[in-house]
């Protein structure tokens, strides 16, 4: 065998481990989505006719908490434009904002309230499992992530 054809099977081997450790990588990559990614609602282990009522209750609470952040970056637009207009900025706006956040709080508390009522004695042990989910979710991760690195 020359010289040549052994480089060219050499380097034909060495393209089929590399693809065949690509392959490998990628098929076995393991699952490092948070809870968050899999519907939380899973873990309350509702029946059919709790699940729509569930998700009923979640597009409006979804709806309500859009309606409430668009008058917040509405309200929030007029606060920081007293920076370009060179004023103070109005006490009376960044109350109305304070407001509007309360009103969030309030409406999640009574969402996750309607949830909790919905569900039957035997689901009931799952609850606080879900309600750390959607604080985590809501609130962020818990851990810290480090800062990107400095460029030198």
């Amino acid at each position: 065998m020359s010289k040549l054809k052994l480089y060219k099977l050499v380097a034909i081997l060495l393209l089929l481990i590399n693809l065949g450790m690509v392959a490998f990588f990628v098929l076995t990559k393991p699952d490092h989505r948070h809870p968050g990614s899999r519907p939380l609602h899973m873990l309350l282990q509702l029946d059919k006719q709790q699940e729509q009522h569930f998700l009923t209750l979640a597009h409006k609470h979804q709806q309500a908490i859009r309606e409430i952040d668009q008058k917040q970056q509405d309200l929030l637009v007029q606060y920081f434009s007293a920076l370009q207009q060179e004023t103070t900025p109005s006490q009376e706006i960044l109350a109305k904002i304070q407001m509007e956040e309360g009103k969030k709080i309030v409406l999640t508390y009574q969402h996750f309230h309607d949830v909790k009522t919905m569900l039957k004695p035997s689901q009931k042990p799952f609850f606080d499992q879900f309600m750390t989910g959607a604080l985590e979710h809501i609130l962020g991760e818990k851990e810290k992530k480090s800062p990107p690195p400095k460029d030198f």
